[in-house]
């Protein structure tokens, strides 16, 4: 009975638990087994371990073989495991010696004829492997530059188990073929190798412009919303070029996302520049965020940690997904919980949302005409919601730029020179938080701006004298224009004006309230503004002694100007053009019945008070009315308008018969 023991490494997430594999040998049956919690990939990977040893020319150990993966609480999961549980075996075997093992871990899955294949997430395998103290790392040759970009770790990438064997033992390691093609696996495509887009492209657009370098400053989300053709996913693009780049520490951990979603370039393993990552409006909320019925890898929010997340038409997304979005906004990570356990993918990303301002995309654009109901708009921005919204620090309307200004403009300025300004508004935020979780403006809390960045209290307030006096219509006092030029100059202050304003200055001082006597101090003729009336003639009969006009009675009334009585029935307008033209004076105001059959009518002679209705004037305008000639003829007072009476309107032959 022999026990051998190597290194492995299993991920969650983007951290790595390093996995110690372990082969006991027994006499009894020749089987193999796996213990451990496993998924049914890692179950398959004793037919592929003993396949590889023989076409390598090795020896299987015979006899019962239990392979057990500790801590076996840690869920297994990939083949990875496939060239750890191998040279584990021969190890069991004899075939290898347990000092060659000891500080080394193994990466790498096995193809039937010995050949070693690439896997995912080696980099932060390799990176929690370093951690606990293991130097040496032998993974497949497509992985060995992912895997060096770990200071400190000695790597050696290798094509076959032949290979590894030759090693471990320390001789001359054989020549093998390499991999027809590149058989990395993929989740996506590989992030391309090309120079970012510069900002000098734009022209014009100068408001969005500045709101794209606000955003790269402060690290705060952007919305844009215009018409399509706008220029919306131009400016995009060109975020994450002022954006400054990757620290190691952030670099790192972009590169090891990238690694376990499997869109990391072999050309260039360690992302130093922002990442940018786009999504369609059908994207789905496991692609968005993560997940997967399997392994769970990470969505688009995490692809694009530290960097910019593109997401185009966001109005047209489900809203399960948007809503998906408001934790990552806020707390710049996701948390996947599955039956198996649960995994967090770091998520700190600038959001950059374009919609249009209705779905026909027209609304607000000149020369352009909506064809969208508004059940359409509203339907079309309520996929927006407010808790969304609120996380969206930046919002913009774009329009499109003129053919003057894009034929005419001078380019803008460079990609270069804002990515000064935006370092140089960062190395200020880092000296802001120094001793502080937070980088950017965006990520201060709330508590914080109340407490450690809170305005400056206001001063107490101090009673100051009373300004003085000043009556509102006289005009301030200022220096006059010679006054201006020459301070030596002795100020002359104008006369003084009699107070009481402008139109009060020139009347009297107004007379004490009288207490007893009513009898007016002067007589009412006297007042300036009530000049003496002409003397009026007595009527035959009368005395010739004056009086007083009755509103000039009381002392009180003195200086209150004569204001002829108001008419208190007068028609109005409309009323006066109804009544012209026949309607009747009733409160619906409806026209009367038309005789059914006759001669043509004749016009109604007009009334001798037009556009004004008898019933209107009181009693005595009826007076007035009976005593005027023809009125008994007419049939004297009915249901009349201001034409006379409703039979009269109509007289004619065989009608009043």
């Amino acid at each position: 009975m022999s026990v051998a023991r190597t290194h492995s490494v299993a991920l969650n997430g983007t951290q790595g638990v390093v996995v110690e594999v372990e082969v006991n040998v027994t006499r009894g049956a020749s089987r193999t087994q796996i213990l451990g919690l496993r998924d049914a990939v890692l179950s398959e990977c004793r037919d592929r371990a003993r396949a590889a040893t023989f076409n390598s020319q090795h020896r299987w150990p015979d006899g019962n073989v239990i392979v057990g993966l500790s801590p076996a609480w840690v869920r297994k999961e990939g083949s990875a495991f496939d060239l750890a549980v191998a040279v584990a075996a021969l190890a069991a075997e004899g075939t290898l010696s347990q000092l060659a093992l000891q500080d080394t871990f193994f990466l790498a899955e096995l193809c039937l004829d010995g050949r070693l294949r690439p896997v995912r997430g080696v980099l932060p395998a390799a990176l929690a492997a370093s951690h606990v103290g293991l130097g040496r790392a032998v993974v497949a040759e497509p992985n060995a530059l992912e895997a060096a970009q770990i200071s400190g770790l000695e790597v050696h990438g290798l094509r076959s188990l032949a290979q590894v064997v030759a090693f471990l033992q320390g001789t001359e390691i054989p020549d093998a073929e390499p991999l027809p093609h590149d058989t990395s696996p993929r989740t996506g495509p590989t992030r391309p190798v090309r120079p970012l887009p510069d900002l000098a492209d734009v022209l014009g657009q100068y408001e969005a412009r500045q709101a794209l370098e606000v955003a790269a400053a402060g690290g705060h989300h952007l919305l844009l919303a215009g018409a399509p053709g706008a220029g919306k996913t131009l400016l995009a693009e060109r975020l994450p070029s002022i954006l400054p780049p990757l620290d190691q520490e952030a670099a790192l951990e972009v590169s090891a996302l990238h690694s376990i979603a499997g869109t990391l370039s072999r050309d260039q393993p360690l992302i130093t520049d922002p990442p940018y990552q786009s999504v369609h409006h059908t994207c789905t909320v496991a692609g968005m965020v993560g997940g997967g019925s399997g392994r769970v890898v990470p969505g688009a929010i995490s692809r694009a940690h530290r960097g910019v997340l593109f997401a185009d038409e966001i109005a047209e997304m489900q809203r399960a997904v948007l809503e998906a979005l408001r934790e990552p906004l806020e707390a710049g990570e996701i948390v996947i919980a599955r039956a198996c356990g649960t995994v967090v993918f770091p998520a700190r990303f600038l959001l950059v949302a374009a919609m249009n301002p209705c779905p026909c995309g027209r609304a607000g654009t000149a020369g352009g005409q909506c064809t969208c109901t508004p059940d359409a708009r509203r339907r079309y921005t309520q996929k927006l919601s407010g808790p969304f919204l609120d996380r969206m620090d930046l919002r913009l309307a774009i329009h499109p730029v003129g053919r003057a200004e894009l034929f005419g403009a001078a380019p803008g300025e460079s990609s270069a020179s804002v990515r000064d300004r935006v370092l140089e508004a960062r190395a200020r935020a880092a000296h802001r938080f120094a001793g502080r979780p937070w980088t950017t403006n965006a990520q201060i809390p709330g508590s914080a701006l109340r407490t450690d960045f809170a305005p400056p209290p206001r001063q107490p307030h101090r009673p100051r004298s009373p300004p003085p006096v000043r009556h509102p219509h006289r005009p301030r006092l200022r220096p006059s224009p010679a006054r201006r030029l020459d301070p030596g100059r002795p100020h002359r202050p104008p006369p003084p004006r009699p107070r009481g304003g402008r139109h009060r200055s020139r009347l009297p001082p107004r007379p004490p309230r009288p207490t007893g006597d009513l009898t007016p101090p002067w007589s009412p003729h006297e007042h300036p503004h009530h000049p003496a009336p002409e003397p009026e003639r007595p009527a035959r009969g009368a005395s010739a002694e004056p009086r007083s006009p009755p509103h000039l009675e009381h002392p009180a009334l003195l200086l209150a100007p004569h204001r002829p009585p108001r008419r208190q029935h007068q028609l109005s307008a409309g009323a006066r053009r109804r009544h012209r033209c026949g309607l009747a004076a009733g409160p619906r105001h409806r026209r009367s019945p038309r005789p059914a059959a006759g001669p043509p009518l004749r016009r109604p002679t007009p009334p001798p008070h037009r556009g004004h209705h008898p019933a209107a004037h009181g009693a005595a305008s009826r007076d007035r009315l009976a005593a005027s000639p023809g009125f008994a003829e007419r049939g004297g007072p009915g249901r009349a308008s201001c034409h006379g009476r409703l039979s009269d309107r109509f007289a004619g032959p065989g009608l009043l018969a």
